[in-house]
């Protein structure tokens, strides 16, 4: 073991703290730094190293290693971490939290009852054949794509829809679940002024996969301005009827109490304390949520609804919509003259064999 993983191993335990299976979680961390590329090893090698040593000193005035503070401390020390905003500084240690956290996250008793690898329930797949016609074939299998692709299939056409990702299961290990669906295996992040990590989806459902299920309706003096702006080419009241069939379709409810986690709870608790007006629990899409805690590592009852769930799974019957997962979009040709399909090579990621198809209509579902 090199000294950058020690470090990041050792940190990853000690930000664990849960006694027992010491050796699988330090496996865990492992096979997660196998990810990493270079220059990201580096990044969070070197995030451990000043964690372990450094910030318990410069941050608290401990001269200890951070395995070596108290609970407590080691809180305080990793909530003034998360606020600093300055690049160099926060940059690193996201990096390393990126990494570690899928090992430490969870409580194996909430946990215990889902299988290793349970499918969750989609639409079927059915891969297209070489020089097949589709009236349309949308790229992406995400919010928007997913909704497009089922309302094309609705009014009649035949479609195709493409996702690079793979189908989501159930994993009791959230690492496994993280670098399996998630974008650069959890790594994505905006980059400027600070470093601010983007967890994007990589699999049918796209991010609304991994996601937590927080469902926020755009608010009507919004809607309105855009109304006033559109000269007519917006309407609140029809994107409204529109916004109630996707909650319809989504199952979208107000969180029940039963689900809160004791961090919410203790909001709550504050709340009242402190005389102030209570918290509002947040609308979550959902069909019988049991608060796990696991929306974000694949649901472990597989009750969180998606765009895969509420959209294609309703014509996981219908000859119309063919869904094919691990296939990418490699080229576009477009059409000589209107009217005509436009080309497309597409690449099964399991194979890597390539087939051109065309489409009367393409739709590319914009990335996050």
């Amino acid at each position: 073991m090199s000294f950058g993983e020690r470090q990041i191993v050792a940190c990853g335990l000690a930000w664990r703290r849960r006694p027992g299976d010491e050796d699988r979680a330090a496996e865990k961390l492992r096979r997660r730094i196998r990810l990493l590329p270079w220059w990201g090893f580096i990044v969070a090698g070197s995030a451990a190293f000043a964690l372990r040593w450094l910030m318990p000193l410069i941050i608290l005035g401990r001269p200890v290693r951070f395995e070596s503070l108290r609970p407590e401390e080691a809180d305080l020390l990793l909530e003034r971490l998360q606020r600093v905003a300055i690049l160099p500084v926060r940059g690193p240690f996201l990096t390393l939290k990126s990494l570690v956290l899928p090992v430490v996250y969870g409580r194996e008793e909430k946990t215990s009852a889902a299988d290793a690898e349970t499918p969750a329930s989609l639409a079927p797949l059915v891969r297209s054949g070489p020089g097949r016609r589709w009236d349309a074939v949308v790229v992406g299998s995400g919010a928007g794509g997913s909704a497009a692709a089922a309302g094309l299939a609705r009014g009649g056409a035949r479609v195709l829809l493409l996702e690079q990702g793979r189908r989501p299961s159930v994993h009791r290990d959230p690492a496994e679940a993280v670098s399996r669906y998630y974008a650069a295996s959890g790594f994505s992040a905006a980059l400027g002024t600070t470093l601010i990590p983007i967890p994007t989806g990589a699999a049918v459902g796209g991010t609304t996969a991994v996601n937590s299920g927080t469902c926020m309706r755009t608010p009507a003096a919004m809607l309105e301005r855009w109304e006033r702006a559109g000269s007519g080419g917006f309407s609140k009241t029809g994107f409204e009827a529109r916004l109630d069939e996707a909650w319809r379709l989504l199952k979208v409810r107000r969180a029940p109490a039963r689900t809160f986690s004791r961090s919410s709870r203790l909001v709550l608790q504050g709340l009242a304390a402190l005389g102030l007006p209570p918290a509002e629990p947040l609308d979550r899409c959902e069909d019988g949520c049991e608060g796990a805690g696991r929306c974000c590592f694949m649901c472990p009852t597989d009750v969180k609804m998606t765009a895969a769930k509420a959209f294609l799974d309703p014509l996981k019957h219908d000859p119309r919509l063919t869904v094919a997962d691990r296939t990418s979009l490699a080229s576009i040709r477009p059409p000589r003259k209107a009217g005509e399909p436009v080309s497309l090579k597409v690449q099964d990621l399991e194979t890597g064999q390539d087939e051109t198809i065309e489409a009367g209509l393409l739709v590319l579902e914009p990335e996050p």
